[in-house]
């Protein structure tokens, strides 16, 4: 009986690869200050250090060296409900499944350092991130042959320098040093009971396939400035696309174990033979652009107290066009379309100084999904939302400043369709799910700054 041919095997790495990167999920919290406006101005504001992460052609703007530390703690609550079928857990039946807060909370801390050379040159040094993304379903969710564990983690450094062309215009130059690593899983749901895989295999919660891999890269970043006034500043930031190739391992868990049995079941299964002769790991690559992103801010000064701060965001994910795997077995694993489109997001805020120690903040942004409908998937259950923010800093000197502010994210509901119970005429290993999801998220941050 030939339940398995070779090509669920890659059916099973490809849900493991193509879903993880698949998101490139933004971060965005790099300044309290900032975060306090949902962002807005962030490329023509210079409050405090971070200054190196948004556009480093402000730090002109600083006379004397300063340090900022930031912490933000980020609360996503993400549910799926729909329908999975799978031959081998439902027998091909459709069985609905909901899945509660499958994005756990994350902690994202950074930390930037700026200071004057002369009178017209900077530099600052930031350490921050740019990208990542975790998803964790719960053992016995019945879509984890789809989607597991993604965990998706980049890491930037980000020495700048900038130069004051003359009092109105400043330009800013960076060199991005990225590190990024990946681990990313598929299972047999734990707690079967009557499925083809518990009782005939005896698998339940057994690892799927798992890929880990890591890499560096680099990249670029430049900004500028101009005053058109004291009261009127608009600046310009991009930072250029980062290109990664995964060198990792990939993990076949069940699957030489589970072509043995079916071997027992059809010896002349060259599917089953295939699957009996994975190695238990084998090295893989796999090929991953960070894309480009650009920011467009103004900050106005509206009276001697308050302050309006824009921006418009272009994050330029159509690099992000398709995934190439290439295993060291000899094969090309993985070569599938991804099709994303470039986002856009739009912020506005407010600004207000309340008395020499305390300044309060508030903004919106409309923050869009690059995810087509036709290709959103468990692992990235992304789509557009609104920001909500205030924020608050307190002076206890002129040396130092605290910051504080609060976002709250309301995500739009948005289907997901995703795999097949029956492919190239053979049951799918990874099964089907039809649903969707919906979602909020709360940030809270805290910042430090520092003054020599």
């Amino acid at each position: 009986m030939q339940l398995i041919r070779k090509s669920l095997v890659a059916t099973a790495i490809f849900s493991v690869c193509s879903g993880a990167m698949a998101a490139g999920f933004q971060i965005t919290e790099h300044s309290a200050k900032s975060l306090g406006r949902s962002n807005a101005g962030e490329a023509a504001v210079a409050e405090d250090a971070s200054v190196v992460a948004a556009n480093p052609a402000l730090m002109t703007k600083f006379k004397r060296p300063m340090m900022s530390v930031v912490g933000a703690y980020i609360m996503p609550d993400i549910d799926i409900e729909g329908t999975t079928s799978n031959y081998f857990t439902t027998g091909g039946t459709p069985v609905a499944t909901y899945n509660n807060d499958v994005a756990p909370n994350a902690f994202v801390p950074e930390a930037y350092y700026v200071a004057p050379i002369n009178d017209q040159w900077s530099w600052g040094i930031g350490g921050f991130s740019n990208f990542g993304l975790m998803t964790d379903y719960n053992s016995a969710a019945m879509t984890n042959p789809l989607a597991d564990k993604t965990d998706l983690k980049t890491y930037n450094l980000n020495p700048s320098i900038a130069y004051k062309v003359d009092d109105s215009l400043s330009v800013g130059f960076g060199i991005n040093i990225v590190y990024a690593e990946a681990t990313l899983s598929s299972s047999v749901p734990a707690g079967l009971d009557g499925s083809t895989l518990a009782d005939a295999f005896g698998f339940d919660g057994q690892l799927i396939t798992e890929l880990k891999g890591d890499d560096y890269g680099w990249g670029w970043n430049l900004g500028v400035t101009y005053d058109f006034s004291p009261a009127t500043r608009i600046g310009f930031a991009y930072r250029s696309k980062v290109d990664l190739t995964f060198d990792g391992t990939i993990d076949t868990g069940i699957l030489p174990t589970a072509g043995n049995l079916l071997l027992g079941l059809d010896p002349t299964s060259q599917s089953a033979a295939f699957l009996a002769g994975l190695p238990a790991k084998f090295d893989e690559k796999l090929d991953l652009t960070l894309p480009a992103i650009w920011e467009l801010a103004l900050n106005q000064q509206l009276t001697s107290a308050l302050s309006l701060q824009a921006s418009v965001n272009r994050i330029e994910w159509s690099d992000f066009d398709k995934l190439v795997g290439k295993s060291a077995r000899g094969a090309m694993l993985l070569d599938q379309p991804e099709n994303w489109k470039d986002a856009w997001y739009y912020s506005a805020g407010l600004t207000y100084v309340a008395s020499s120690d305390i300044t309060l903040r508030a903004g919106m942004k409309y923050d869009n999904t690059p995810v087509r409908d036709e290709y959103r998937d468990l692992r990235i259950p992304d789509s557009k939302r609104m920001w909500y923010s205030v924020g608050m800093t307190y002076s206890f000197s002129k040396d130092l400043d605290v910051d504080v502010s609060y976002s709250y994210l309301d995500s739009k509901k948005a289907s997901i369709n995703e795999g097949e119970v029956v492919e190239n005429g053979s049951p799918s290993l990874t099964g089907s799910f039809s649903g969707e999801m919906s979602g909020s998220a709360q940030i809270f941050a805290l910042q430090a700054n520092y003054r020599f």
